[in-house]
């Protein structure tokens, strides 16, 4: 499961980067855009799952829902999430 749009009344942002990889390629149609989205994710410190690297990658620990979106936080914010 990997988030490729985010579309709401007021932000409309694509993510470039494929996986688990907390890499920033969030690309946001106004700059406006990527503030309100950072606003949304902040609602990350309240989910249990975590991203793990390993040797072989990223991979989710948890619920793969709430780690689809904690992948989307660290994807705008980079790897120190």
């Amino acid at each position: 499961m990997t988030v490729k749009v985010i579309k709401t009344l007021n932000v409309e942002c694509s993510i470039e980067s494929v996986g688990y990889t907390p890499s920033r390629r969030i690309i946001c149609s106004r700059s406006s855009d990527l503030t309100s989205l950072y606003n949304m994710l902040a609602a990350h410190t309240h989910i249990d799952a975590k991203l793990v690297k390993s040797e072989s990658g990223w991979t989710i620990q948890g619920s793969l829902t709430e780690g689809t979106a904690l992948v989307l936080v660290y994807k705008a914010l980079g790897e120190e999430g």
